[in-house]
């Protein structure tokens, strides 16, 4: 009898740790062993999980960071390259709309600038992201990079040397 009373207490000790939310830390080193195996729907899951259920945490808008870039690095070979950039813009605006104050948000609208302009080359829309970028953010690092980007975008590679020695006299 104390044998089958042991085997239930641990029978509900075993189903109820199964029903409890995982610790956040768990699903950031899950995601980094799939991204090492080469799992990156592993990965996006696991940084979803943190995103989902620790939405106040400091680390949700770093989970949702990393799936952006995943997107941005076009890391899921069953995904259009045109289509992964496009989600990863999904995710870094998640961040911004969500997350405004993180350190991830200035990063995330950067790259939506730098991903419409330079990948997809819609040049309207990463004028107004860099634009957006630079009235949220004036003071941060990139903000030189974003002017610059609004400066020479769509210019061909072969006429940045004229048009920024032009530009310094």
């Amino acid at each position: 009898m104390t044998r089958n009373i042991s085997l239930l207490l641990f029978m509900f000790t075993l189903i109820f740790a199964g029903c409890t939310k995982k610790d956040e830390n768990v699903y950031q080193t899950a995601a980094k062993v799939c991204l090492a195996k080469q799992d990156v729907k592993g990965a996006i899951e696991n940084y979803s999980k943190i995103a989902e259920e620790f939405p106040e945490s400091p680390s949700a808008p770093k989970a949702l960071y990393d799936i952006a870039g995943i997107y941005q690095n076009k890391m899921d070979a069953t995904i259009d390259p045109t289509v992964s950039l496009k989600k990863a813009i999904e995710y870094f605006n998640r961040i911004v709309d969500k997350y405004p104050k993180s350190k991830e948000a200035p990063l995330a609208l950067f790259n939506i600038g730098f991903i419409q302009a330079n990948d997809l080359q819609n040049f309207d829309e990463a004028k107004k992201s860099y634009g957006r970028f630079l009235h949220d953010y004036p003071q941060h690092d990139l903000a030189a990079a974003a002017k610059q980007e609004i400066d020479y975008m769509g210019v061909p590679p072969d006429a940045l040397i004229p048009k920024h020695v032009a530009g310094k006299k």
